[in-house]
């Protein structure tokens, strides 16, 4: 894993960093892959040691809630589908503005808890002691995003407006100037405290189960992007500009970018003439390549999972911990890529580390693969997701794989 790397200034770009996660998306609901990913990438790096190069778990928080499974605008309290939406569901978690997030009713929450999971009759009446202190720290971690949103659509108005922008319930508008300025540049150049309050709500509930088990800290992929960009930038240094790498079968019609309208909805680009077009709102966007990797950094453009990946695995040659559906769509375009960039064949056998076992850790409550960690906790508590957790079983699922001697040697 010390072998010199061909591209030595975009892996510099994208910092020391062993090994990424990015299994995990910013959905509102925790779920147990959720868990099982981060609790991996804990112990990866327990297993490396404190004087090697961190593996980092990055949360998608550029993806779409509504095409997130659970539909991540929902926050699942009785088990996935009867989520309660409190998000823009057509925009990035990182765009989200002062006008879209939903203020909980606690009171209702607790009710519905209560006779959900607590009360006669309740799926969960036969559940173990304490469901009640249970159902209690969760409408403490919603009280909690509610001072957070009520602060943060404050603070980020109050920011808008310093920048001679108001936001609107159709956009952000530029006061007293013809040009309204983009979502992204606004939500990501100046911070976004509402994507800081949807962090918030996942940090609580991995919370319900620290008492037991050590989670790796999710990093936003939105505070890369400066990162992401000046790989990419460095990558066409070295003469491969992104815009240029093959784009195979399905993913021709995803393109390089995606461009973010007035709205903060991501829109589709085409590279034409030498500039990136989209549009926005019945106007056309152009921005010329020189200027491309500046829109990236501030959040008018955003990269395609091709170009993402160009970025933070095949250029850097990071190996990267994935999920399954990952390790199916991935290698279609991974391989041409690192064909393209000379790294030899078999590209997504080196990088990807797949995360192959979470449905087994999800099944031991003889619940689906995919059960909600506030569902999980009021249900069965922090010790059983701690007993499913033990041991090597799951790590075991990490370090079967081509790129397993990263950690398994060293545990």
């Amino acid at each position: 894993m010390n072998e010199p790397k061909r591209f030595p200034a975009v892996s510099d770009a994208m910092g020391a960093i062993s090994l990424m996660a990015t299994v995990n998306h910013s959905n509102l609901t925790v779920t147990s892959w959720n868990m099982f990913a981060s609790a991996i990438v804990s112990e990866v790096n327990a297993a490396l040691g404190q004087k090697e190069r961190p593996a980092i778990n990055v949360v998608y928080d550029l993806a779409v809630p509504q095409w997130d499974t659970p539909q991540g605008h929902r926050l699942e309290l009785s088990g996935i589908g009867s989520g309660r939406m409190m998000l823009d569901g057509n925009v990035s978690y990182a765009l989200q503005n002062s006008l879209q997030p939903k203020i909980v009713n606690v009171g209702e929450v607790r009710r519905e808890l209560v006779e959900t999971y607590y009360s006669e009759g309740g799926r969960s009446s036969g559940a173990p002691g304490g469901t009640e202190e249970r159902i209690d720290k969760i409408v403490s971690l919603l009280s909690s995003w509610n001072h957070t949103i009520r602060d943060g659509s404050l603070e980020l108005t109050e920011s808008l407006r310093k920048a001679g922008i108001t936001p609107t319930k159709k956009g952000m508008r530029r006061i007293s100037v013809q040009e309204r300025v983009p979502l992204g540049i606004t939500a990501v150049a100046l911070g976004n405290p509402i994507n800081k309050a949807i962090m918030d709500l996942r940090r609580g509930q991995y919370g319900l189960f620290s008492e037991g088990r050590a989670f790796a800290p999710e990093i936003p992929m939105s505070s890369l992007l400066k990162s992401i960009a000046n790989a990419l930038q460095e990558l066409e240094n070295y003469g491969y500009p992104f815009y240029e790498s093959p784009l195979p079968g399905s993913f021709k019609g995803s393109g390089y970018l995606k461009g973010i309208d007035r709205n903060g909805v991501r829109q589709k680009t085409e590279f034409v003439d030498g500039e990136f077009r989209y549009a926005d709102l019945g106007n056309t966007v152009a921005i010329k390549k020189a200027d491309v990797y500046d829109a990236m950094k501030d959040g008018r453009l955003l990269p395609t999972m091709p170009t993402l990946d160009l970025a933070i695995i095949t250029g850097p040659e990071i190996p990267h911990l994935c999920g399954s559906s990952m390790i199916r769509y991935a290698p279609e375009y991974l391989d041409p890529q690192a064909r393209w960039l000379g790294l030899g064949e078999g590209a997504s056998e080196r990088f990807l580390v797949s995360t192959r076992g979470q449905a087994a850790f999800g099944t031991r409550f003889g619940e689906t693969t995919i059960f909600s960690a506030i569902s999980g906790y009021i249900v069965h508590g922090s010790e059983r997701v701690d007993e499913a957790l033990s041991g090597d079983t799951y790590i075991e699922a990490a370090v079967n794989n081509p790129q397993g001697a990263l950690f398994a040697s060293r545990r």
